[in-house]
């Protein structure tokens, strides 16, 4: 669970991350639950993961809230989009709103992590396909 009240946010986004340096300055805290842990404040980075549900709040609600939270990092990930490939976006805030980072030879730069990415398809043993996120 993320929860921002400057943002009138409070959401559980697919994935997150929160760095060491925003746990001492108190940008983000995590708060425990008896059976949950919530992140309050600005987390480094939200991850989402489009569903056909989804697809309104995840491209429009969110980024707008999101930004709006402070939150540096936002992956954007369409794996229904067309059954042979998905997309794999890294944006970053700008005072604006969130633009797409840029991507060399297929690899898209994440200014949170400090590392490059992308998304590869491959096939697992039983023909099915698969997708793995890959760094360097």
């Amino acid at each position: 669970m993320l929860t921002n009240e400057a943002a009138a946010l409070s959401t559980e986004p697919d994935g997150m991350f929160v760095s060491f340096a925003s746990l001492k300055t108190g940008k983000a805290a995590f708060e425990r639950g008896e059976d949950s842990l919530e992140v309050v404040g600005t987390p480094d980075l939200v991850i989402e993961v489009v569903s056909p549900t989804s697809r309104q709040k995840d491209t429009d609600i969110l980024p707008r809230l999101y930004h709006r939270a402070g939150i540096t990092g936002y992956w954007l990930i369409e794996p229904m989009r067309r059954a042979d490939e998905v997309s794999f976006d890294i944006l970053k805030w700008t005072p604006t709103g969130y633009l797409s980072s840029p991507t060399h030879d297929g690899w898209i730069d994440s200014v949170v992590i400090g590392k490059t990415f992308r998304m590869t398809r491959s096939a697992n043993s039983m023909g099915e396909s698969v997708h793995r996120v890959e760094f360097r």
